[in-house]
């Protein structure tokens, strides 16, 4: 993701963190179990979504330069540990302030957590926010999968001419209506991260 979507994030993270904690914290034991057989397809698939930046990787190591491109396993890790650490204590927390649906069903972490904050400006600027991320990470992921698409079905050697250059951007411009369409398809955000990640991971 860019700088921008960092800040973006962070903000979203911090404001989401000051609401949980004005929650009732309901006591560990009346919670439903961490880990539970019959929903634990589900935390396979988020989880698996969000480690999806696997697919961006191969050709941000290709990119870079050989002198230091032994390096990159390195930073990846020194990246994606942190990110664990804080997703897991984040979910806990969550879990912890909002209560399980089985026990709450009207007041529960949802799929999608921001949609645990009250209506109001905040909220719409958290979403604003995160959205714009999206945009911009959006343009991360499928920059592969545009190349992969591109190769396929256009002659490479004539990349830069005007026809050639206008396929491409159809293509392109395909892409991103479709997500856009199954995005507002699936009205259940976590299953379609899921899936998502399920199916993106192999």
């Amino acid at each position: 993701t860019s700088f921008f979507g960092i800040l973006a994030l962070v903000f979203a993270l911090a404001v989401q963190c000051v609401d949980v904690f004005k929650q009732d914290f309901a006591p560990l034991s009346e919670l439903e179990p961490f880990v539970r057989v019959d929903t634990y397809g589900g935390f396979l698939g988020n989880a698996g979504f969000l480690y999806l930046i696997s697919t961006a990787i191969l050709p941000l190591e290709q990119s870079m330069k050989e002198e230091v491109r032994p390096q990159f396993g390195k930073a990846l890790a020194v990246a994606m540990v942190p990110v664990t650490v804080l997703n897991i204590a984040f979910a806990a927390l969550a879990y912890w302030g909002y209560g399980d649906c089985l026990h709450s069903p009207t007041h529960c972490v949802q799929g999608l957590v921001v949609d645990n904050l009250p209506s109001g400006m905040l909220t719409d600027v958290v979403n604003a926010l995160l959205s714009l991320d999206l945009l911009f990470t959006c343009i991360v992921f499928l920059f592969p999968m545009s190349q992969l698409l591109e190769n396929e079905f256009l002659d490479e050697t004539r990349f830069g001419e005007w026809p050639t250059e206008l396929w491409r951007n159809a293509l392109r411009t395909l892409m991103v209506v479709g997500i856009a369409v199954v995005a507002k398809g699936v009205p259940i955000f976590d299953m379609l991260t899921g899936l998502s990640g399920g199916f993106g991971n192999n």
